[in-house]
């Protein structure tokens, strides 16, 4: 093995990282190998797990390590990435790509208690909703669990506010509901792709991170095989009536119930064979379970599709709004210097 690459590298916990770095350590200077580590030390999705970017800031400050900073940013505006940085801290020179929209920040001065605090997240919340923004384009961002955020839910539901805390509506684990979940993403960015306008709709189709019809052909192949189920009698027959599932010529919006998409996939798909001859028991009940969670809480379409997107099940408390940082480890030796991309 000539190369180790590591991605998303501040997003482990400190106990699997601890042993990858360990293992990167190892084989770097046991076996010559070139590292190639990616990772922005500056956000962490799985922070409230207690994973630390510290192991990727050790890396960058060995010798034999040359560390790449990109500049541009290619989530945010150039408001967006100003204001990040103020709440960090921490001025990086981040640059927003080249013509995006430079998003509008508008801040709100708040003086007396946490109660008061959430008090105007309450209003905030109601003057975007008077405005005719979506439930579901509403977030409200904080540090971290305690007495801010109880209050700020306390006034959500006094007001009788629909929201979702992170903690609500766990979805089924197993890999059936988790293939259900991916086809919710697949169908609702199928959507999103045939309803924008022809410039979006090629912006989207490069930068979709929904899962693709074939990984989701190969899941699906897996479950049954799984299941012991005969296999498919053409080649064809998955990719098939995948596509008719989640891509159909009637649309399925995605602010469209849940439940009715659900029945749909399971019937289409032949899901309930192989909930009933899967050997792992979670996924034997994980079809009625989720029927029964987008019942009880009338979930829409996008619900299931957020838990199947690529990072599934996270909330981010902090603005992704800063550029990730490379690290590399040049076999020749020492860097020269550093170097932005």
């Amino acid at each position: 093995m000539q190369f180790l690459t590591a991605g998303d590298a501040p997003e482990l916990r400190p106990g699997r990282r601890g042993v990858l770095h360990e293992l990167v350590l190892a084989l770097r200077d046991l076996a010559d190998i070139t590292v190639f580590a990616v990772g922005d030390t500056d956000q962490s999705v799985y922070g409230f797990t207690g994973a630390d970017a510290k192991y990727l800031t050790e890396l960058a400050d060995r010798a034999d390590f040359r560390d790449l900073e990109l500049e541009v940013n290619y989530r945010s505006g150039q408001d967006i990435i100003t204001a990040a940085e103020a709440a960090l801290g921490l001025s990086r020179g981040r640059l927003a790509r080249e013509g995006a929209p430079s998003g509008d920040v508008n801040l709100e001065q708040v003086e007396g208690r946490l109660a008061d605090h959430a008090r105007v997240t309450r209003d905030l919340v109601e003057q975007a909703q008077n405005k005719g923004i979506s439930h579901e384009r509403i977030a409200i961002l904080y540090p971290a669990r305690g007495r801010l955020l109880d209050e700020v839910r306390s006034e959500l539901t006094r007001r009788q506010l629909n929201f979702r805390h992170e903690g609500d509506d766990k979805l089924p684990v197993g890999s059936l509901s988790r293939f259900v979940q991916r086809c919710a993403s697949r169908a609702v960015t199928n959507y999103q792709i045939h309803t924008a306008s022809g410039a979006d709709r090629a912006d989207m189709l490069r930068r979709t991170q929904a899962p693709s019809l074939a990984s989701l052909a190969r899941a699906f192949t897996t479950l049954r095989t799984e299941a012991q189920l005969a296999p498919s009698s053409s080649r064809l027959f998955v990719p098939r009536a995948l596509q008719l599932c989640l891509d159909p010529d009637e649309l399925y919006p995605a602010e469209a119930p849940a439940l009715a998409w659900l029945e749909q996939l399971r019937a289409g798909l032949a899901l309930d064979e192989i909930a009933a001859g899967h050997p792992d028991q979670d996924n034997t009940s994980s079809l009625d379970r989720l029927a029964a969670l987008c019942r009880s809480k009338d979930f829409l379409l996008q619900d299931l599709a957020r838990r199947g997107s690529h990072r599934e099940g996270t909330a981010r408390h902090l603005p992704r709004s800063q550029g990730p940082r490379v690290r590399h480890r040049d076999p020749a030796g020492p860097p020269s210097g550093p170097h932005s991309a």
